[in-house]
């Protein structure tokens, strides 16, 4: 069974970072795990790193400006273009953002090319 994880968020930060790894860790047991990311500054913050070290996950972070090692940069940009589309379908965005969320996620995922 495929599962997906997501934190809505006004903004990345250090908090969401954190609370998204919190919430994930709760589902997901990630001990001995390797976690690789981009050097976004929420992402190398001193509580993220404690939080992750302090579960067991090791944390590999990708060369500066290497987009091309990190195929999550390429899938967002994809995924942006898709939500662009859908949100000018959207009436009020504001009622019902997390089912809608869920439901274009869900929707641009089984539309992903493999």
């Amino acid at each position: 069974m495929k599962e997906m994880y997501f934190h809505l968020a006004e903004t990345t930060n250090k908090e969401t970072v954190e609370n998204f790894f919190k919430k994930f860790h709760n589902k997901v047991d990630l001990f001995d795990k390797v976690l690789i990311m981009d050097n976004h500054a929420a992402h190398v913050s001193l509580e993220v790193q404690n939080f992750l070290e302090s579960k067991g996950i090791k944390v590999l972070f990708l060369p500066p400006c290497s987009s091309y090692f990190n195929p999550i940069e390429t899938i967002w940009s994809w995924v942006k273009g898709k939500w662009r589309n859908s949100l000018l379908q959207v009436q009020n965005l504001n009622s019902k953002l997390e089912g809608w969320m869920i439901e274009e996620l869900t929707r641009i995922c089984k539309s992903c090319p493999t």
